[in-house]
């Protein structure tokens, strides 16, 4: 008993050192990008309660955000980090699930059916589902690499969830929380119960944490545009003022200039801790981001 004792601490003394020694080379993140290259609207948003719908009664709230994509779409690590699941999942397809390091800021969130507070996280867990994975459990993965394709289901679409903290998941690694929320449809009977286990929104996660324009989802252009204005302009030490649209440009030192679908917008700093940001549907031929690069 005792060489098999030992025997066993050296094996996981050795796993140990492998994967602290692969650890170095993930990189430790404070942004994120989309898993998607290009952005639809999203067919179901986190937090949504669903009851009856085609003939299953899914009775719970949603944990993620639904977006319609073809079978075969490429899907890519929103950032760097460890994958903890990668599976088929039968019917519905399959799960990549990845772990990131680093700082992000997660938004306090109010909504009707659930509220959190902001905080500040080390890691962050990404979950994928309706994905044929193209990464193994283990790798460590870089912002933006491939993980995996839209699975060939009935409904092909790609569930994104974000979650915060060491999450308690199901074997499969598709549900997390207490196991008493979770329906048998794979929703969450209390909305409360399955933020306070750590599920977040995705989008409001990805706009706090980005500063790439088709990176925020279920905003209109007006939104992306304040939202790549202030990050622009928090980059640049400035506190952000948002006018109303259609104010009158006022000169400054120097601007920066946005197009976000049908809105041009620009930012003129007027003082070292203020920029006042401003909107306009139209006027300018050209767009200079290189300031907030």
């Amino acid at each position: 008993m005792k060489k098999q004792s030992v025997g066993f601490t050296l094996v996981a003394a050795i796993a140990l050192l492998i994967t602290n020694n692969a650890s170095a080379q993930c990189v430790h993140e404070t942004t994120l990008r989309h898993p998607l290259q290009t952005v639809p609207a999203p067919s179901q948003g986190f937090g949504d309660y669903l009851g009856w719908y085609d003939g299953v009664f899914y009775n719970g709230h949603h944990a993620g955000i639904d977006l319609p994509a073809t079978p075969g779409t490429p899907v890519y690590a929103p950032a760097s980090g460890w994958v903890e699941k990668a599976r088929g999942l039968g019917t519905i397809g399959g799960i990549v699930v990845i772990r990131h390091y680093g700082q992000f800021s997660v938004p306090a969130m109010t909504k009707s059916n659930y509220r959190h507070s902001a905080s500040t996280e080390s890691s962050l867990l990404t979950t994928l589902i309706h994905v044929d994975p193209m990464v193994q459990e283990g790798d460590c993965v870089a912002k933006g690499q491939q993980v995996g394709r839209i699975s060939s289901i009935s409904r092909p679409h790609l569930h994104w969830e974000t979650g915060t903290g060491n999450q308690q998941r199901s074997a499969s690694g598709s549900l997390f929380g207490r196991q008493s929320n979770r329906t048998s449809a794979g929703y969450y009977f209390s909305g409360q119960l399955m933020t306070d286990d750590g599920g977040r929104d995705s989008s409001a996660v990805l706009a706090t944490n980005s500063s790439t324009s088709n990176n925020s989802i279920g905003l209109t252009d007006e939104q992306r545009a304040d939202q790549l204005l202030q990050k622009c302009a928090t980059s640049r030490g400035l506190s952000p003022y948002v006018s109303g649209l259609g104010n009158r440009l006022t000169s400054g030192d120097y601007r920066v200039q946005y197009t976000v679908g049908s809105i041009q917008a620009i930012a003129v700093p007027l003082r070292q801790t203020t920029a006042v940001l401003h909107y306009y549907w139209g006027g300018w031929g050209t767009v200079d981001i290189s300031i907030c690069n």
